[in-house]
């Protein structure tokens, strides 16, 4: 007699990041870091979509900032960064994305946007992601579709700081 009760203590694996060069990056696994200098137009994307169904949840170093009712729609994780040797990891699971700075070439870095887009082509400038952490200097802020949603929060930038976006 065959069982069709499915063991609840077996999990599956998240949706994995499958991190893509846009240009300017080089990518290993989970990881990728800017290797040219100078310019807007260098920026890695993840090929695998999530999908937000009806809020977004901003965390700086696992503390909330930012509760955001936005429309449903279909995401890709993007990283954008003017500064040569900047690096980031993302982590992706089935309710959040998360980038880590992994390296900085420049302290502070300068125009870095990490969040996500609806489009998996170049953005026309590093803060203009749909959903986004834009961090410029020593301070970030959150920019959705090209509105900032709050003001400069000051902080010193530094390797190993997270910025996760959970959606529900």
């Amino acid at each position: 007699m065959s069982s069709n009760i499915i063991n609840p203590f077996i999990s599956f694996p998240p949706p994995s990041a499958n991190l893509t060069n846009g240009a300017g990056f080089s990518i290993s696994e989970d990881t990728g870091t800017r290797n040219t200098s100078g310019g807007s137009s260098n920026w890695m994307y993840d090929d695998n979509s999530f999908t937000v169904t009806t809020e977004i949840k901003y965390y700086f170093n696992d503390s909330l900032i930012f509760t955001s009712s936005i429309n449903s729609g279909i995401y890709y994780a993007v990283a954008e960064s003017y500064d040569d040797n900047n690096g980031f990891k993302l982590t992706k699971t089935s309710t959040y994305i998360e980038w880590e700075i992994t390296a900085l070439g420049s302290t502070p870095p300068n125009g870095t946007g990490l969040g996500a887009d609806t489009a998996k082509t170049e953005p026309s400038s590093w803060d203009a992601l749909d959903l986004q952490f834009a961090i410029d200097g020593n301070n970030y802020r959150i920019i959705e579709s090209g509105t900032d949603r709050t003001s400069h929060i000051s902080t010193t930038i530094g390797i190993g700081q997270k910025y996760k976006m959970v959606y529900a």
